[in-house]
């Protein structure tokens, strides 16, 4: 039997390969790891302000600060005020950044229809099934 630490060794191992590949796939692009989940958020909402992002995404409104600062930098994003409160400003998706949100999506999932070439349904559909339990277990909700 396979020990938990050779488990979570792998899956570490994984899990950074993914990222590499995307962030090297993803800068040809000109565009940093995190910054396509904004763009998905702000194409979901028709634009959104800076708090609705921190919130949704839990991340820290510096932190959000900093890559809206680079998508409007170049020119993925504009912000303008909200005709409700002038105090905020509405973060919305320029044509540039739609079509930014589409080669990243296509980026995303090229490389995990790579991370399961040659998997059979049988086993994909038993994977599913290991990683709902395995969130089961993480929230508590184990049987």
């Amino acid at each position: 039997m396979t020990d938990l630490d050779t488990i979570l060794n792998l899956e570490g191992k994984i899990l950074q390969n993914r990222r590499k590949n995307l962030n090297r796939l993803l800068e040809k692009e000109g565009l940093y790891f995190g910054q396509p989940r904004l763009l998905k958020l702000l194409k979901a909402t028709g634009g959104c302000d800076q708090n609705t992002l921190a919130k949704e995404t839990e991340c820290s409104k510096a932190s959000i600060t900093c890559s809206l600062n680079r998508l409007e930098k170049n020119g993925l994003i504009i912000r303008e005020p909200s005709k409700e409160d002038l105090r905020r400003n509405l973060i919305k998706l320029t044509p540039l950044g739609e079509k930014k949100l589409l080669a990243a999506d296509e980026i995303l999932k090229n490389t995990l229809a790579g991370q399961f070439k040659g998997f059979t349904d049988t086993e994909l559909d038993m994977m599913f099934k290991l990683y709902e339990k395995m969130l089961k277990n993480l929230k508590g909700e184990s049987e």
